[in-house]
């Protein structure tokens, strides 16, 4: 067990080194004024499949990704309130500060 951590780590440490570098080529923000880099946030998903994908085949793959659409899990609702909530929440707390500014 302690050697899936340490090539989950590895993995994701060499898959986001692409992102660094493209960063590094184009530096203007892509997205609400992120670096390109933000998009290395898929990296450690692409990962988990990867490594679920070798140790249990396509049958663990499935059941893994559809264990993550598994609401009946969660016990109490406010969680899932929270969770579909706080990305917009989080965007029009900060979004004076992501729209240009308008020069006169």
């Amino acid at each position: 067990m302690k050697n899936h951590y340490m090539n989950y780590f590895i993995l994701v440490f060499v898959g986001s080194i692409p992102f660094y570098a493209l960063n590094f080529l184009y530096t203007s923000p892509v997205f609400l004024n992120l670096p390109l880099s933000f998009l290395m946030i898929i990296v450690p998903c692409l990962v988990a499949g990867y490594m679920m994908y070798q140790d249990a085949g396509k049958q663990g793959l499935n059941t893994w990704l559809l264990s993550s659409l598994d609401i009946r899990k969660v016990k109490h609702a406010v969680y899932l309130l929270l969770a579909f909530l706080i990305i917009p929440l989080i965007f029009c707390t900060f979004v004076n500060d992501v729209r240009p500014k308008r020069s006169f």
